[in-house]
């Protein structure tokens, strides 16, 4: 899937309706550069990503319902991805006028695995700081698989280390419990000293995540039904509304 490199149009400062894309096998964030879209009056202010992130989940959830893939599995991809791209400004460097922030975010399917990826600018002793956390959770999960994931995490909670909120290692360890798969860093050097940081991780999906065509038909069944009384109930409330109209009209006139 192309990262296609977003220019900035200062007559639509909140970039163009495709930053956000839905393509054959997957969705894209594509590649901006942050500092465009940050407002200049307040420049603490980062609107960027997070103006895209629901509009982003939107189109994972209804990229991976039309993947025929049933609703828990759905959930889960899309908390995935979530706390991706929330790590983007949790992790991020705020934009200025000094400084280069690309960032980007997509989600694509290959046959039975999905695969997450978010890059975005890094100073290097935040991402010194990242890569010894994702190595760690790593390592855990190689050695003591996913029981050993839980056990540190329940005793990073009791020992206030990390919250159920954020904070500490969570993201990593939702991330891998979720996926039961390691987390993947790559860091590029950029040109001002900082670094351009890639987080991947992948998702294997088995027959069992996808809905059967029974199952499609039983869905879409229940869903016609639902609109069905949804309907009935909608003109029983018209109906109550116009007879009450009515009334309080005679009683007026009466009067």
């Amino acid at each position: 899937m192309k990262k296609t490199p977003i220019e900035f149009d200062p007559l639509n400062p909140f970039g163009p309706p495709e930053v956000v894309e839905t393509l054959k096998d997957g969705v894209i964030i594509h590649e901006y550069e942050a500092t465009a879209f940050i407002n200049p009056n307040d420049r603490e202010e980062s609107i960027d990503i997070q103006n895209k992130k629901n509009p982003f989940l939107r189109s994972t959830e209804k990229f991976l319902k039309e993947s025929n893939l049933k609703t828990p599995i759905v959930i889960r991809i899309t908390n995935i991805t979530n706390e991706l791209v929330e790590n983007i400004y949790r992790h991020r460097i705020l934009p200025t006028e000094n400084i280069t922030v690309r960032e980007s975010a997509s989600l694509q399917k290959n046959g039975n695995q999905i695969t997450i990826e978010t890059t975005n600018t890094i100073k290097p002793d935040d991402a010194k700081v990242l890569k010894e956390k994702v190595e760690h959770v790593n390592d855990l999960l190689e050695n003591k698989g996913l029981e050993g994931i839980k056990k540190e995490r329940q005793e990073e909670l009791h020992r206030g280390t990390i919250n159920s909120r954020g904070g500490g290692n969570l993201g990593q360890y939702e991330i891998i419990r979720k996926t039961k798969n390691p987390i993947e860093l790559k860091t590029e050097k950029q040109e001002d000293g900082n670094l351009r940081l890639t987080v991947k991780v992948n998702f294997n999906l088995t027959e069992n995540d996808y809905y059967t065509e029974a199952e499609l038909e039983e869905n879409k069944l229940k869903k016609m039904l639902k609109d069905a009384k949804n309907k009935e109930e909608a003109n029983r409330k018209f109906h109550a509304a116009v007879s009450n109209v009515y009334k309080q009209t005679q009683e007026a006139v009466l009067e």
